[in-house]
């Protein structure tokens, strides 16, 4: 007649009548466990696992709730000294360890072993770990968000290619036709109109690369969609931070190119230098305003405080962007008034609408990123 019972940790064990009121191990969880006696004198000297009942009647008493403490004392069990099993069951639950330890703690899984593990359907839905945001610190790693908002940039290339080339081929005609003033304004307001449009979805794309840059955030492709009430205020903010210099620079250079003649050499690097400067001091101005959102930042002395904040080089820097923009806002007028009878003039003009989006988003993602770095 074998003596059943139930470990704490669940597990039914048997023994012999021989090894009643002594003390064993789980060969489950390795705890020492009590063996019941056959004959108990009174209730509480039964060595048994205590019920749930019994357990909070002892917490509430402030009695210990170990199991061990019900079991009756017993010396201690040598593998030597227990009698041969009767059959291979009984030594197999009663299988006592030379020295018994705790089990030792889990691992950790490995992620990729328990997607691997997964069916395919499930594989979709574990999430994979997210390494933290780092704000690019490399050259080429400035090429990846113009890269990303390529479809965007050519897009608004073709819509700006067609707008302006159609505006420029249908102007002459417009203007051959005197005394009617009215009609005039009915053509050209709503083309004007389109124009800023599309100009502002432009300028949204360049201001939301400047100011997530200014912030030190992710680069986003900031796109109005339906809401046109975002692109105008874009084009109206930017269009807005060429009053308080860069006009001045512009009719100054203008102004001189009417009186000069005909240009040489040094007269195009005149005009070439304010044009640079007036450029380079208008996205200066766009830095100043994406640095909190104000439109009442767009004046010198926040200029004068940016230009202490981001150090000499900052003047070198945005001269060449200016230079750069003048550049393509010169191949752009190129192509524009050389539209008459030549076809590849459309293609060029593409080409300078492509450029100055690309190399655009590229510049203010990384002078506001500059500015970020600078303010941190």
């Amino acid at each position: 007649m074998s003596i059943k019972f139930v470990c704490i940790c669940g597990k039914r064990l048997r023994a012999r009548e021989e090894m009643a009121a002594r003390r064993s191990v789980c060969p489950r969880c390795g705890r020492p466990v009590g063996i019941p006696s056959l004959k108990p004198t009174h209730r509480g000297g039964e060595a048994r696992p205590l019920t749930p009942a019994e357990r909070f009647a002892r917490r509430r008493s402030g009695l210990p709730v170990d199991d061990f403490d019900t079991l009756s004392p017993a010396p201690p069990i040598h593998r030597e000294d227990l009698p041969p099993p009767r059959s291979n069951r009984v030594a197999a639950e009663l299988v006592l360890p030379d020295s018994p330890s705790p089990a030792p703690p889990p691992r950790p899984l490995d992620p990729s072993v328990v997607r691997q593990a997964l069916p395919r359907r499930q594989r979709s839905k574990t999430p994979s770990p997210v390494r933290p945001w780092q704000p690019e610190s490399r050259w080429y790693e400035y090429f990846v968000f113009p890269v990303r908002a390529g479809l965007y940039i050519l897009g608004l290339s073709v819509i700006l290619t067609v707008v302006t080339g159609v505006l420029t081929l249908l102007l002459p005609e417009f203007l051959q036709v005197r005394g009617k003033m009215l009609e005039h304004g009915v053509w050209i307001a709503p083309s004007l109109a389109l124009l800023a449009l599309v100009a502002g979805y432009a300028f949204t794309l360049l201001d939301g690369a400047l100011m997530t840059g200014c912030a030190g955030k992710p680069a986003a492709v900031c796109w109005p969609g339906r809401n046109i009430r975002i692109a105008y205020q874009a084009s109206a903010r930017w269009l807005f931070c060429l009053l308080p210099g860069p006009v001045v620079g512009v009719y100054a250079g203008f102004r001189y190119w009417l009186n000069c003649g005909e240009p040489e050499v040094l007269d195009w690097l005149i005009l070439a230098e304010i044009g640079s400067l007036s450029l380079g001091y208008w996205l200066l101005l766009l830095v100043a305003v994406a640095q909190r959102g104000r439109l009442l930042d767009a004046h010198p002395q926040r200029v004068v405080l940016l230009l202490a904040q981001l150090g000499p080089a900052a003047v070198p820097v945005v001269t060449f962007a200016g230079l750069a923009l003048l550049a393509h806002a010169a191949l752009i007028f190129y192509a524009l008034s050389s539209l008459h009878g030549h076809g590849n003039n459309w293609l060029i003009l593409l080409s300078a609408y492509v450029s100055v989006l690309f190399w655009g988003v590229l510049l203010c993602r990384w002078l506001g990123l500059w500015c970020h770095r600078r303010t941190a």
